[in-house]
């Protein structure tokens, strides 16, 4: 399943590039929902699009309607539901496939975004 999972990124991937040269922010959030299990940093997206901290966080909010990581976790929960409702893979793996390499951090997370906690959303979903 986690192979399939990388499979559908890459196939994703391969019809939007990121640009050579400056991006825009909406590449950079395009990035994020094709790249969402990457360790991401605000200095590295700052950086691709040449801007100042406050200048990028300003426009990504403003083009995303929320703030970068808040924008990255909310793709990972999203690809998680996706995972929790089409696969048997234990939530661990959920978790870890879309980018989170603590358990607890995700399920916080889920629970914040979903209003269900992993295990009870899948349960939900199985109805």
């Amino acid at each position: 399943m986690a192979a399939r999972c990388s499979e559908r990124r890459e196939a994703a991937s391969t019809r939007w590039r990121p640009p050579d040269g400056v991006w825009s922010v909406d590449d950079a959030i395009r990035y994020v929902e094709i790249n969402y299990a990457e360790t991401f940093s605000l200095e590295w997206f700052v950086s691709r699009c040449a801007m100042n901290v406050s200048d990028f966080s300003r426009r990504f909010k403003e083009r995303s309607g929320c703030p970068l990581f808040e924008f990255i976790n909310r793709q990972r929960v999203k690809r998680a539901c996706t995972l929790l409702k089409s696969s048997d893979l234990p939530i661990i793996e959920v978790a870890s496939v879309v980018g989170y390499n603590n358990l607890s951090f995700f399920n916080r997370y889920f629970l914040r975004i979903v209003g269900l906690s992993p295990r009870a959303y899948r349960g939900a979903s199985a109805r």
